[in-house]
């Protein structure tokens, strides 16, 4: 509900382009931590996106779904009562901003007449079993492409993770760039 200072957006352009922690733990901090979390996600109406009770200091203990992932990048979008088009368009200009080194994923296929907004995160879960939870989410559109997706894998390296993602954003692409897709 407030103007962010020029330290916050930098913090922003960094948590979002960069998959940056620190800054994303300050504004994480900043925004309220796991309470705001679950009243945001309600707001937006991601219905199984929520803090984790046991958690609340802890972005990276936050739940969502493919699903919910899918509908946040709507949001973005098209809007939505629980985010101004000013705050929406901010986060959505970073999201295409994101550097190469993390445009991986749904962001795998780039090309000069193909626009791609994506967020990508992962986190090894060393409390618990020790996997990595590897995700990607985002758009696609242009040259025939017009999608929104969004992928989460359970994967013992982030390697293995990463490259799963590629290889079905890059299967995505193919198919939805190869023509009209005629029902069966």
């Amino acid at each position: 509900g407030t103007t962010l200072t020029d330290e916050q957006v930098a913090q922003a352009t960094a948590a979002i382009t960069h998959s940056e922690n620190d800054p994303a733990d300050a504004l994480y901090a900043y925004a309220g931590q796991g309470a705001a979390y679950t009243e945001l996600a309600g707001e937006l109406e991601l219905p199984d996106t929520h803090a984790d009770e046991a958690h609340l200091e802890s972005w990276s203990w936050t739940w969502t779904t493919p699903a919910d992932q899918v509908l946040l990048v709507q949001r973005l979008v098209e809007g939505s009562p629980g985010i101004t088009d000013e705050e929406r368009g901010f986060v959505w200009d970073l999201m295409g901003e994101v550097i190469d080194e993390h445009s991986w994923g749904v962001g795998a296929p780039r090309s000069e007449t193909v626009k791609v907004h994506l967020k990508n995160g992962w986190v090894e879960f060393k409390s618990s079993d020790g996997l990595w939870a590897v995700n990607s989410m985002g758009q696609v559109e242009g040259d025939g492409r017009n999608y929104r997706i969004a992928m989460m894998t359970r994967t013992p390296d982030f390697d293995t993770g990463r490259e799963t993602l590629d290889a079905i954003g890059t299967w995505v692409f193919d198919i939805l760039g190869s023509g009209p897709i005629e029902p069966a």
